[in-house]
């Protein structure tokens, strides 16, 4: 192996190598309901539109020239309170969810790989506007990836008081 190899050998053990991929996530409104400011039933609900993570992890990699990708994880996912559906005096938050969780599934029908859960936040924080959701790196998403990774979610939630606009950002770590 001639000394340039090795030297990249090492650096892709101890990784160096590894870089992060951003992903937004589209902004999205709950609908809010003023009855439901009334109640405190929570109900199992979606609280996240699907959206797939289009990572073309071939071509980042080739971008970088840093060799084939070994592992994907969910570095952080981070979620947003947008100012969209905020009138002047609406004191928009995330209230109305009690608990998040997120998985990643295969977009490919018939595919073995199982739903997995990637990211959980319980409890919700009260008043908070920007949530900072706890993730599991111990799931590889790369085989997810390759056959199209669709992010899902289910949450313990009400609806908001009054519509409550949000996104958020991904961020997916490649190693080496």
């Amino acid at each position: 192996m001639r000394p340039a190899s090795l030297w990249l050998a090492a650096l892709a053990g101890c990784g160096a190598l590894d870089f992060d991929i951003q992903k937004a996530i589209p902004e999205q409104t709950a609908p809010g309901e003023s009855f439901s400011c009334t109640l405190n039933d929570f109900l199992d609900r979606a609280s996240i539109a699907p959206f797939t993570l289009d990572i073309d992890v071939a071509k980042e990699t080739n971008a970088r020239d840093t060799g084939p990708a070994r592992r994907l994880e969910l570095a952080s996912l981070v979620l947003d309170v947008t100012a969209t559906k905020r009138p002047a005096g609406d004191t928009d938050n995330f209230d109305f969810l009690q608990k998040l969780e997120i998985f990643v599934e295969s977009a490919q029908a018939g595919s073995a790989l199982p739903r997995a859960r990637v990211a959980v936040l319980d409890p919700v924080p009260r008043g908070a506007t920007h949530l900072d959701v706890t993730t599991d790196r111990s799931v590889d998403l790369l085989p997810y990836t390759n056959e199209g990774a669709k992010i899902t979610s289910s949450a313990k939630a009400s609806a908001p008081c009054d519509d409550t606009s949000f996104n958020g950002l991904v961020v997916v770590r490649v190693m080496f």
